[in-house]
This record gives C-alpha cells, structure tokens and sequence, in this order.
C-alpha cells in the first residue's frame, strides 16, 4: 500500500508485483482476499468513494500485434458491455507505458471476487482475441454481435470464469 497524488490525504493505493494468471489462480486470490480483509478491518473502503479505480496491466511483450488489434477493437466498439464489466465508465486503456498496456477501466473495490471478474475479463478477453478470427471482432457490426460472440466464447470456458460468469448472469440475465 502506498500514498498516490490522485488520492485524498486519507486514501491509499494498493500496488502489487507482476503475477501470471496461474500464481492468481494458485495464491493471488487467497493473498488479496487476506489484504483486502486487512484492509476494510481498519476502516479503509473503495468502491463507495468517487475517486475510486483499479488499473490492471498486462505485458505488452505477452501479446500478439493482431491479438492486441483485436482487444483494443472490441474495447472501444463495445462501450456499453466495457461499462457494465468496468462498473463504471472510464478511460479505457493506457497505452504509453512502454513494456504494458494498462486498463484504467475498473471501479475500485476491496472485495475479492470484484476483483476476480476484472482479472478473469482481462485474461477471457485476451484468450477470445488470441483465437477468435480478425472478422469476428473487427467488423462494422453492433456491439450486440460482437459481445454475443464473446458470451459464446465464455459459455464454453465457464469454470476458468467464474467470478466473471457469475456477475454477467446477475447483470445480464444470462446463463453462460
């Protein structure tokens, strides 16, 4: 936890070491599950405070240029769906740090399986433009085509996301 400029006198910012999506699997949900308890038990919140975010990066070296082409089209031609995950609306994505691409898109929160759906939204995201065809993402169709090929994508990949189905089925109605 450190202080940050962008915070109030009494806010702080909790930053963590690059992890890979099996160390969160592994221990990163038992780790910031602990935190964020720590956390809350000495009187801090953040999803009810307006200056509240999360920014999660991803390594650029990780990700292929037309995987990366595909993400930033369904981020920015998605709004609404990007709204609904992000639980607010927001900026989007920070594409100037030299060795990441940042999402700036979350609420903040302290409550582990808010975080656990952003995790696993970025990393499904990541997996459905890996393997999904430049046509499927990159196209002149609505945002309801779009992400109904991406709910798909999830329907078949369930129980590697969870926390991320289970908030879409409460906001959507929908059982992927």
């Amino acid at each position: 936890c450190k202080t940050d400029s962008s915070l109030s006198d009494d806010g702080i910012e909790v930053v963590s070491h690059p992890f890979s999506w099996n160390f969160w699997k592994t221990y990163g949900q038992t780790i910031y599950d602990t935190l964020f308890s720590t956390i809350r038990s000495s009187g801090y919140y953040s999803a009810e405070g307006a200056e509240t975010g999360m920014h999660i990066h991803i390594s650029k070296s990780a990700i292929r240029t037309s995987q990366l082409l595909k993400l930033l089209w369904f981020v920015y031609e998605s709004p609404n769906f990007i709204e609904l995950i992000a639980q607010r609306t927001s900026d989007y994505l920070n594409m100037e740090p030299s060795q990441t691409v940042e999402f700036r898109i979350f609420k903040g929160t302290l409550n582990i399986m808010t975080l656990s759906k952003a995790i696993e939204f970025i990393h499904s995201l990541l997996s459905y433009c890996s393997d999904a065809s430049i046509s499927d993402i990159v196209n002149k169709d609505n945002e309801k085509t779009r992400v109904d090929k991406y709910l798909q994508f999830l329907s078949k990949n369930q129980s590697k996301y969870m926390n991320l189905c289970l908030f879409l089925n409460n906001e959507m109605g929908l059982s992927t």
